[in-house]
């Protein structure tokens, strides 16, 4: 008999995993459901969903007397999996009646199933120009770097991470809206000619699943396929286009340079969040002693506050979208953020002290004079 074999927190986990790809509005139903495949070789059970743009796939050890594959329901399954107490759950394929027979103690469940066949075909194999990064810089592309990708579909490739060998040989991973951009430098060599626009939303949903100290990136054409450890993969369809040259909107001179505590600007960013919660604008009066916070609202009033700095150079009066100054002082690393600009309507550089692998450009707003 076709059957299966597997601890219901094993089995609950990978589905979980697999979830975040199942397309939940599809009009095909396969794509509403998850692939299972027991193989009896590997004594695995390997889960499959895709919404045809990303697929995920979880693999986790079973109990396999012979092997089956189906596609069951994705939402309801995963229900059931979740009311259910602690146990070993036996999963066996009917296929006289198309039914996969699910036991877990005392519970027992009988679900419709659809052919394997009809699921869309997904090549897991590493083919192609590779790259492995740490986890911890794949995190940080998935959160600082794509904190600025677009969220506008006017121009799609602005919505993706754009992941290049510079000429120095290194990977980098570069994301703008247009209004802001994201650079993270890693220390690690990229093969020549590995070159791709990721879709953002595919790597904040990777991002959670890293599961080891590396996290390997493979390039296959028009798709990328990212091993994320503990058995998870998952497979994205590239953004089709070519990147802006971005190095042209990044200042090389400055007039300013200001030097803050990051902890203390963030405060004083949170301070003035409820007055800039209409305008979302911030104001900054960079001085020789203190940055100087200020926004308003018609509806609220005006708050003020200040945050100890040393600066080099003329003193620079210039607004920012508060959230976006927020994500960019949130992204940098260390103690100090240091913020370097030339006049009010210029572009502003901030790094954090001591980190030169990652840089937010940023454009200002307009002040009210």
């Amino acid at each position: 008999m076709k059957k299966a074999m597997i601890a219901r927190r094993a089995l609950l986990g990978a589905w979980q995993v697999v979830y975040a790809a199942v397309d939940r509005r599809a009009t095909l139903a396969v794509l509403s459901g998850v692939l299972l495949e027991a193989d009896a070789t590997t004594q695995t059970l390997r889960l499959t969903a895709t919404d045809l743009t990303i697929a995920l796939r979880a693999e986790v050890q079973a109990s396999v007397e012979d092997g089956f594959s189906a596609v069951l329901p994705a939402w309801e399954f995963l229900l059931w999996l979740k009311a259910l107490a602690e146990g070993a759950v036996t999963l066996s394929v009917s296929e006289a009646d198309g039914r996969v027979a699910a036991v877990c103690g005392p519970s027992r469940g009988r679900f419709a199933f659809i052919e394997a066949e009809m699921f869309p075909l997904v090549d897991w194999t590493l083919n192609g120009l590779a790259v492995s990064v740490s986890g911890d810089t794949f995190r940080r592309m998935a959160r600082d770097v794509a904190m600025a990708a677009s969220e506008n579909d006017a121009r799609p490739v602005l919505a993706g991470i754009f992941l290049h060998r510079d000429e120095s040989g290194r990977l980098v991973a570069v994301a703008s809206d247009g209004y802001r951009l994201a650079v993270l430098s890693s220390e690690v060599e990229a093969p020549e000619g590995f070159e791709a626009v990721v879709p953002a939303e595919a790597l904040r949903k990777a991002a959670p699943l890293v599961a080891a100290d590396d996290v390997t990136l493979a390039l296959d054409g028009t798709s990328m396929r990212i091993a994320l450890g503990g058995g998870v993969m998952m497979q994205t369809q590239l953004v089709d286009g070519v990147y802006p040259p971005y190095t042209r909107v990044m200042p090389q001179r400055f007039a300013s340079v200001l030097r803050v505590q990051r902890q203390a600007l963030a405060r004083a960013l949170r301070e003035m969040e409820i007055f800039a919660m209409s305008s979302r604008v911030v104001a900054l009066r960079w001085t020789a002693e203190s940055v100087q916070l200020s926004a308003a609202s018609a509806e609220l009033g005006r708050g003020e506050t200040a945050a100890p700095a040393t600066l080099e150079g003329e003193p620079l009066d210039i607004g920012f979208n508060i959230s976006y100054l927020q994500a960019a002082v949130d992204a940098v690393r260390g103690d100090e953020v240091v913020m370097r600009g030339n006049t009010p309507d210029g572009a502003v550089v901030v790094q954090g002290v001591g980190d030169e692998s990652f840089v937010c450009v940023m454009m200002p707003m307009a002040l009210e004079r």
